[in-house]
């Protein structure tokens, strides 16, 4: 679980920070909103896909972490043997217990989340079922009481009931809107908020979400100024239309937060090359993540255990990174999936020895996966330099 969360966030912080430097800034929006789609859901995803690099390529992390949050490995200086039994210290009980109450704060949160998410939708179609509505090419405007800023979620164009009637809403507004519906902006929000309600915890969620909003802006108004050449009187008409707020987080809104950045996009000059250099840049990169953060290959390496006629399991932590289990060396990470070959476990002692210089966090794995495949037994013993 460690190692997933690790991989995930210096995937997604590496695609975003790649998208903030090199395409952000480019009026390059139909491919900016496929890279941040696909960014988002491709770093939760690909540490789960055995692609990564063979090795564990990032495996140090995980073990400096596991050190840095942990107590430091004891090393006997005058015996060689060491038994050690975890259920007397009662560190089992104790590590059961915060695990248990960890999950069930984690699903307490998730579920709150996940009915906020799910009274906000409910509103906005209830409230388009309840409110007079009228047939806009392919949408439908929904006329509101209330004032409101306009705002578009799935194939209905939010608006001001007194306004429209008395013709206050522009048609470059209604055209933006307009485009958010055509364009299908609101299924991009629906799965960045459903995301959310899984991964509340991670705070890049957020920022993914707000640079999504901002490129659908960004696509908005491209699609207002493909039709018209009137751009001042429109970006007049987005200062205006941000007095008031809209109705809701799945809504496409105008936001004030983003009016600066989408009026100097507005002004941007457009250079093919330059735009196809860039998107020729983050390809690489994306296949590259893939390497990077995948989880390891598991083919071959998983063949079935070997037991001595004692039904000993020799472990040896010798590094930060690796162990050699009955002599072959391999990363820690593939310890668990070699385990599950054990089909049978009941009298196996595994003989677990560790370098001196070995990290306290890689032994905690080591042991972890034994207890997990029923392997309670442990030798513990001090590999002598």
């Amino acid at each position: 679980m460690i190692q997933y969360l690790i991989h995930s966030t210096l995937c997604l912080t590496l695609l975003l920070l790649i998208y903030q430097l090199v395409l952000a800034r480019e009026r390059m929006h139909h491919f900016n909103r496929f890279y941040l789609l696909f960014s988002l859901t491709f770093s939760l995803v690909v540490p789960l896909i055995p692609v990564g690099l063979n090795g564990g390529l990032l495996g140090w992390l995980v073990a400096d972490i596991s050190v840095a949050s942990g107590y430091e490995l004891s090393r006997p200086t005058l015996d060689t043997v060491a038994v050690i039994s975890f259920s007397e210290a009662g560190l089992i009980p104790v590590l059961e217990m915060v695990s248990i109450l960890a999950f069930a704060i984690y699903g307490m949160i998730t579920m709150s989340i996940f009915a906020h998410f799910l009274v906000n939708l409910d509103t906005i179609q209830f409230k388009a079922r309840r409110s007079p509505r009228i047939a806009y090419k392919d949408a439908e405007i929904v006329l509101f009481r209330e004032k409101i800023t306009p705002f578009s979620f799935r194939r209905h164009i939010f608006l001001n009931e007194e306004a429209y009637r008395k013709g206050k809403i522009d048609s470059n507004i209604l055209a933006h809107e307009y485009a958010h519906v055509r364009q299908r902006h609101s299924y991009d929000i629906l799965l960045v908020e459903i995301l959310r309600v899984f991964f509340w915890f991670q705070p890049l969620i957020y920022l993914y979400r707000k640079a999504i909003r901002l490129n659908h802006e960004y696509l908005a108004d491209e699609a207002v100024l493909y039709q018209t050449d009137r751009r001042r009187e429109y970006q007049l008409l987005l200062l205006d239309s941000v007095r008031s707020r809209s109705g809701g987080v799945l809504a496409s809104p105008l936001s004030r937060s983003m009016l600066r950045n989408r009026i100097e996009m507005m002004g941007r000059s457009y250079s093919r090359t330059r735009v196809l250099v860039r998107k020729m840049a983050a390809i690489p990169i994306l296949a590259g993540a893939g390497l990077l953060f995948g989880c390891q290959m598991t083919g071959s390496d998983t063949e079935a255990l070997i037991l001595g006629p004692d039904r000993t399991l020799t472990i040896e932590v010798i590094d930060s990174d690796n162990i050699r289990l009955n002599g072959r060396e391999m990363p820690v990470s593939l310890l668990e999936s070699h385990l599950s070959h054990l089909t049978d476990s009941a009298g196996v002692v595994a003989d677990l020895k560790v370098a001196p210089n070995a990290h306290s966090g890689v032994v905690r794995d080591v042991q972890k996966s034994l207890r997990k495949n029923n392997l309670v037994e442990i030798q513990y013993r001090t590999i002598l330099e």
